[in-house]
């Protein structure tokens, strides 16, 4: 009887912490993919901006549909002026996405079960926390790209100023950093960072998981599948995600540039900015840019899940 109590009373041992391994490989990989993804669309995404942001320009209606929006910019500003701001869309581009996509594989290995699986709830929260990690470590370079992006010029060096300050005109990195800097000081750098925090969180939720999920229904099929398919797993994934979420991007930069072109606040906060658009200007301009955006992020979540996935292979194969 006392052996039994004495085997009955022993301590259970504690199952040891479940040991999470983070791959560097997922690192570099992420920051290949930002850096080639985001260079080849640039073109896209300036012409995305200056239409989100044209109501603020007073320039017309120069920017509301591609082709001529493309010959407006190389008329008025040459071929450099498709890549306007890409310096700094790289900048931020590379650790963005090499912080995104390392981050992701963190937080899905921390929520594993034992057989390594993920399920989709736990995907939807490892892909928005990684968005929101990535988002708020390189949210500055967010705001410096947008400023660059939207400066316009012609071919002999004169400017069109969108503002009083003739100091905005500049297009070096370090000359709008000090002026963003004297205008609205340090916290000018994280202007409209809580809309970007609810635009890149569910974005990255529903793309990483709608990417995962098209991914495994594919494996299904197809046994070990390329990698070359994953453009057209991040095409997809992509795609629904920014129909669902785009409104948001669109408040966001009008939030983040509205101090630049009035005197005045015109938008108090989110919620306040979706208000006063649908009123001012109708639902429909919630999605303006979206044709530009639709053709930039096909190629761009296209192109920067294969170079992420080809750049996995590649370090594998060096092992």
């Amino acid at each position: 009887m006392s052996n039994q109590n004495s085997v009955t009373s022993t301590p259970k041992p504690m199952e040891p912490m479940k040991k999470v391994v983070f791959n560097s490989n997922h690192l570099y990989s992420g920051a290949i993919a930002g850096v080639l993804s985001r260079t080849l669309t640039a073109p896209l995404e300036r012409i995305k901006i200056l239409n989100q942001i044209e109501p603020l320009l007073d320039n017309g209606t120069k920017y509301n549909k591609i082709i001529p929006a493309f010959k407006t910019i190389l008329k008025e500003e040459g071929f450099k002026g498709l890549f306007k701001g890409n310096g700094t869309n790289v900048l931020k581009a590379a650790p963005q996405s090499a912080i995104r996509f390392y981050t992701y594989e963190a937080y899905k290995k921390m929520t594993a079960d034992q057989n390594g699986n993920v399920s989709i709830p736990n995907k939807i929260w490892a892909g928005a926390s990684a968005g929101v990690t990535s988002v708020v470590f390189t949210y500055p370079l967010e705001v410096i790209k947008t400023r660059l992006s939207i400066q316009i010029e012609t071919h002999n060096n004169t400017h069109q100023p969108l503002s009083n300050n003739s100091l905005w005109n500049r297009s070096k990195i370090l000359s709008n950093t000090k002026l963003i800097y004297r205008e609205d000081g340090f916290l000018g750098f994280f202007r409209g960072l809580s809309a970007g925090i609810l635009n890149i969180a569910p974005f990255a939720a529903l793309n990483f998981t709608f990417y995962e999920i098209i991914k495994e229904k594919t494996s299904l099929f197809i046994h070990n599948p390329p990698f070359y398919l994953s453009s057209i797993y991040g095409a997809l994934a992509g795609t629904m995600s920014m129909t669902i979420l785009y409104p948001l991007d669109v408040v966001k930069r009008r939030i983040m540039l509205q101090n630049h072109y009035q005197n005045t606040v015109k938008y108090r906060n989110f919620l306040d900015a979706i208000i006063k658009i649908i009123r001012n200007e109708g639902v429909l301009a919630l999605y303006s840019g979206i044709k530009p955006a639709y053709l930039k992020v096909i190629p761009t979540v296209s192109i920067n899940f294969l170079c992420y996935e080809g750049a996995l292979e590649l370090f594998k194969d060096k092992k």
